[in-house]
């Protein structure tokens, strides 16, 4: 029998086969713009779920954003990290 995710034929051991991350292979520069412009490069929602990176890091913008009606005043109190973790 063939595991799917090892693609090793017969018994395996899991504890030694097991699936890793995928390396990243970029330059020092990619990973330097990316911190520099990480404000830059926040999304409003993810998931349909609002913010909270980008209401700290626009907090004038995403007050305009309740006044127009875009998210309810609940949802701007509420918001969650939902970008931080990754990739950090």
């Amino acid at each position: 029998m063939k595991n799917p995710e090892t693609g090793i034929e017969g018994w395996h051991c899991e504890l030694w086969f097991k699936k890793s991350k995928a390396h990243e292979f970029t330059t020092d520069g990619i990973r330097e713009g990316r911190k520099k412009y990480e404000k830059h490069l926040l999304q409003p929602y993810r998931a349909g779920e609002f913010s909270k990176e980008y209401r700290d890091a626009y907090p004038e913008v995403s007050r305009k954003m309740v006044k127009s009606g875009s998210i309810t005043k609940e949802q701007h109190d509420s918001a969650k990290d939902v970008w931080r973790g990754e990739n950090k």
